[in-house]
């Protein structure tokens, strides 16, 4: 275990003595990490080449709500459609099923748990609805997603997570994305998305949004249900987040020693509380005018980062290690292990 979840570990231990089992740890864990883990967004494709005794257009449509018919620029027929959630595109090459939560679908709600017991059954069902072999099916994007329950508003963390190497950082007043073309990282206050201004849960979602180039191979619709592939998914949700850089905490009074001291605490804490992103464009503003030259700009940025910039677990305070401990353990519970 790593040294934030190490900590996390003495404290339980602390909490009940002689509950050193594996099975008493994850029920300890469970009663103090509350949440939800499952799969949020998932988008299917199914090539006709791959199903040559189904005519897939004369299959699936009749299944179809709101269904349009129609002729493409190259004189085929298409339809499109609903079916319980998901938008459905089909003609005589394609099937693609998309743009809808596999748990919402399932449950009604994106937030609950989401079993591969479960998982299995909501994708069998797609399957017997629209008759067509799931097995045979491909993921195109694929979402997972963890709610936590949080001490604070959910912002406050969010805040603080400045920067994700080769990814761009995006900011809006709920929550952050950091983002590739074929991946993000997303954390959002889903109680402020829901009316739960009572709660402070925060949505942590990993987006793969080109799934084959990720895993190097197809993945299948069965696949999503199959334990090993769950536990290399976390894997890589956990791997994709533990590369965030955070914000340091402010020095304590006690710990400044020096003018560098204390001008490295003052700098921490304007990140803290401005952010990174402003700061980042405000000295991109004054590179515009002419007022700062680039060579400069790219001085004064990795100062920030070398001052400001940590892994989880180190300097970071007690809001981030609280989130800190919470995802990786929440992780580790959700784990076939």
């Amino acid at each position: 275990m790593d040294e934030i979840a190490s900590k996390y570990y003495v404290y339980l231990s602390s909490c009940k003595e002689g509950h050193d089992s594996c099975t008493e740890y994850s029920s300890m864990v469970h009663d103090m990490v509350h949440g939800h883990m499952l799969y949020d967004t998932v988008d299917f494709v199914l090539n006709q080449k791959d199903v040559p005794e189904i005519d897939l257009l004369a299959e699936v449509s009749p299944y179809l709500m709101d269904r349009s018919d129609c002729i493409g620029n190259d004189g085929l027929p298409y339809v499109r459609g609903k079916y319980k959630g998901y938008n459905v595109y089909v003609n005589t090459h394609i099937l693609k099923i998309n743009a809808c939560s596999l748990c919402k679908y399932y449950y009604g709600t994106n937030m609950h748990d989401f079993p591969l017991e479960d998982v299995r059954k909501a994708i069998e069902g797609i399957g017997e609805d629209l008759n067509i072999p799931m097995d045979k099916v491909t993921v195109t994007r694929m979402d997972s997603a963890m709610d936590l329950e949080l001490q604070r508003s959910p912002i406050e963390y969010f805040n603080r997570m400045l920067d994700l190497p080769y990814f761009r950082r995006l900011s809006y007043p709920t929550g952050i994305t950091f983002q590739t073309a074929e991946k993000e990282l997303s954390f959002y206050d889903k109680g402020k998305e829901q009316g739960s201004n009572n709660k402070n849960i925060a949505r942590c979602e990993f987006r793969i949004k080109k799934v084959r180039k990720c895993f190097g191979k197809s993945v299948t619709a069965s696949m999503l249900y199959d334990p090993s592939f769950w536990n290399d998914l976390l894997d890589r949700f956990l791997s994709c987040y533990s590369k965030v850089k955070v914000s340091k905490e402010s020095l304590p009074l006690d710990k400044i020693d020096g003018v560098r001291s204390l001008l490295n605490s003052t700098l921490r804490e304007s990140v803290n509380r401005n952010g990174f992103d402003p700061l980042r464009s405000r000295l991109k503003a004054r590179v515009r005018d002419g007022k700062l030259t680039q060579r400069a700009y790219k001085s004064i940025i990795e100062k920030i980062k070398r001052c400001c910039f940590s892994s989880q677990g180190k300097d970071v305070g007690p809001e981030i290690e609280e989130f800190d401990v919470k995802f990786r353990s929440f992780l580790k519970l959700k784990r076939f292990d």
